[in-house]
């Protein structure tokens, strides 16, 4: 029926922006992880420098 489309049309866009912020906030984790990484590497150095 014409209501059940709408639902379902509603729920399907709904679920979209649920996917979008999901991948939205992936990729903000694996950058953060990125510059934990390379921050861990420049710390490894200097103490390697002090040492």
């Amino acid at each position: 029926s014409e209501r059940e489309m709408a639902k379902l049309r509603a729920r399907n866009e709904a679920l979209d922006a649920k996917v979008l912020k999901l991948k939205t906030d992936l990729h903000d984790r694996e950058e953060k992880a990125k510059v934990h990484a390379d921050t861990l590497a420049e710390l490894r150095v200097a103490r390697e420098d002090l040492a």
